[in-house]
């Protein structure tokens, strides 16, 4: 986990003022610089300040390749700030780990209980009476391209009715099981 931690904060490490002064100079040599550029270059390298040395150069190498006017301060920053909250996200993560791990807050993973089978019989049978049920009520599935009345609505309300049953009744047998959600099994 340290180590890990390690490169991801070398990920996230913001690149020297020295160096970005130096990168920023090189590539907005490309445009001509405003003439008010003495006032406006501080916010050019508060744009950078907080990222590190790739991100930069990929940003910048960006704004060179597809810009042709000179940049505006977010657009230096767009093409990068995906990443640059993906590599905070995963640093903060980590960090988080190993914070709950220190405390021994580590969750265990739920173990998925094994059906018996006589468990495993009784949703078979549960099974093959709501295939019964739908066969012997003759409601079939709704095309999904079918204009959507009052009829479509009822067959697709019943189908929903007998399938939220028939789970109801599954996870009566499977009680110790992980829980399921609301809608587990319910076609739409």
């Amino acid at each position: 986990m340290p180590s890990a931690i390690t490169e991801a904060e070398e990920a996230v490490r913001p690149v020297d003022a020295k160096t970005l002064a130096v990168l920023l100079a090189q590539s907005l040599k490309v445009w001509k610089l405003p003439e008010d550029w003495d006032d406006i270059a501080p916010f050019y390298r508060e744009a950078f300040e907080d990222v590190p040395l790739d991100l930069v150069q990929a940003a910048l190498k960006h704004c060179r390749m597809t810009i042709k006017w000179f940049p505006k301060v977010s657009e230096l920053r767009a093409p990068i700030d995906a990443e640059l909250r993906r590599r905070r996200d995963v640093l903060r993560r980590l960090r988080t780990m190993e914070l709950k791990a220190a405390r021994g807050d580590v969750e265990e993973p739920a173990l998925r209980v094994v059906p018996t089978p006589e468990e495993k019989a009784a949703a078979e049978e549960i099974a093959i009476k709501t295939k019964l049920m739908l066969a012997s009520l003759e409601i079939k599935r709704v095309p999904a391209d079918e204009p959507e009345d009052e009829a479509t609505a009822e067959r697709k309300s019943r189908r929903r009715g007998l399938y939220a049953e028939a789970y109801a009744a599954f996870r009566k047998t499977h009680e110790q099981g992980p829980p399921m959600p609301p809608n587990a099994g319910v076609p739409s």
